[in-house]
Parts: structure tokens; sequence; C-alpha cells
């Protein structure tokens, strides 16, 4: 898919994951927290994973210098947002607990990213 445009698996994994997201940020918080804040996080923290796409139309991420990059991006992604969300919603003690979730949601556009 290098190269291709591939709207579909970008917009379902973005809509999927958003509305994942929202779903388990309500049933751990009591507050809660609206769709739109969730989406507005996670989109606005994915921008190391936009860099990365940049990243890879000049350099080929497959190799070595992706093995670097990729978990770097997505950490960075998911370091973000997970500290948006346990600010926002008061889970200092769930930290790891939200990070789980907000990395596999990354992890899925850094794939989309490289292949």
């Amino acid at each position: 898919l290098k190269g291709k445009v591939s709207f579909g698996s970008i917009y379902g994994c973005g809509a999927v994951g958003c509305a994942g997201m929202y779903a388990v940020l309500n049933l751990m918080s009591v507050k809660g927290i609206d769709i739109y804040r969730t989406v507005s996080i996670l989109g606005y923290c994915l921008l190391p994973i936009i860099s990365l796409a940049a990243v890879s139309i000049f350099v080929e991420l497959r190799g070595v210098i992706g093995y670097f990059l990729i978990p770097l991006a997505v950490l960075w992604s998911t370091h973000a947002a997970a500290l948006f969300f346990v600010i926002l919603l008061g889970l200092d003690e769930c930290r790891w607990l939200v990070a789980y979730p907000v990395m596999l949601f990354y992890a899925c556009f850094a794939l989309i990213s490289v292949f």
C-alpha cells in the first residue's frame, strides 16, 4: 500500500478507535468525557504520527531508521494523549491503564503510515 491513498483504512481506524476510546474512558472515570473532547485530544496528539508519515516519503521506514522512529512517534503520541486524559479526568492512579488503549490506537496509524 506504499504510496496509495487508503482513506477507508484511515477513517475506519479513526472512527472505531475514537468510539472505543470514548467508551473506555467513560467506563473508567466518574467525571466522564464527551466525544468531541476525545476526538480532539486523539487528533491533536496524532501530530508525531503525521510527521512520521511525512518522513516516510523520503526515508524507507522498514529498516533501522524505522525501528527507531516508529516507536518514538507512537510513544510520544501516547504520552501526550494519555497525559491529557489523565489530567482531564483525574485518573492519576490509572495512568498506565489509560495509556495502553491509546498506544494501540496510535500503533494502528503508525502501521498505516509505514505500509
